[in-house]
């Protein structure tokens, strides 16, 4: 082994807006199944999330860091967002990824990302340099055609799919082997009370 480790901030997904992706993606495997796509992986139901910060390789001795960097609550005060509508990666061309996007909450969304990202590097920690795209991913292919790309248009359902509460954020360190990843959860950091809510404690 190399000494590191694959960490990842992410936001979890409440039951309601977790099955309504389960569905949204049994519906398009089913519709990509006719056009025999070949090699879909799905994401399996106990690991969708979406993704605010993903550290390929921290090394052993930094991952405390990490840990504290997510130990006060959140600048961004906690909120509800929205699942709404299907969308590939890439834009144009064989897709290799579908996913759902965000509607209401983006902007929050986007803000928690970059509360995240400010901690994280404060404590010297590398993270990908792509931008921020707010989405959950649903499969990738290992092989795909540009047929696949209409039937997903086609059958993809449009409009809101669920809505989900945010109040915190998760670090997980993700293990990946032959039978697939697992995701195993390290630390947890709360969102701060939401506007107008007077904690009645």
């Amino acid at each position: 082994m190399d000494g590191t480790r694959r960490l990842f901030v992410a936001v979890d997904l409440d039951e309601t807006a977790r099955a309504a992706a389960v569905r949204v993606a049994r519906h398009v495997a089913a519709a990509l199944e006719q056009g025999r796509a070949r090699g879909v992986r799905w994401v399996g139901a106990g690991l969708l999330h979406l993704t605010l910060a993903f550290m390929a390789a921290v090394p052993e001795a930094d991952v405390a860091g990490v840990r504290d960097a997510l130990e006060t609550p959140m600048a961004t005060a906690a909120f509800e967002a929205e699942l709404r509508d299907v969308g590939l990666f890439p834009s144009q061309g064989p897709p290799r990824v579908v996913w759902i996007g965000i509607g209401d909450g983006l902007t929050a969304l986007e803000a928690l990302h970059a509360d995240v990202r400010e901690r994280l590097e404060a404590r010297g920690i590398a993270l990908e340099s792509r931008p921020f795209s707010a989405h959950l991913t649903l499969g990738r292919w290992r092989e795909s055609r540009a047929s696949d790309r209409s039937r997903v248009q086609a059958a993809a359902p449009r409009g809101t799919l669920a809505r989900f509460p945010v109040d915190r954020v998760t670090l997980y360190e993700s293990h990946l082997s032959p039978t697939g990843p697992s995701h195993v959860p390290l630390a947890q950091s709360a969102l701060g009370p939401r506007p107008g809510r007077v904690n009645q404690r």
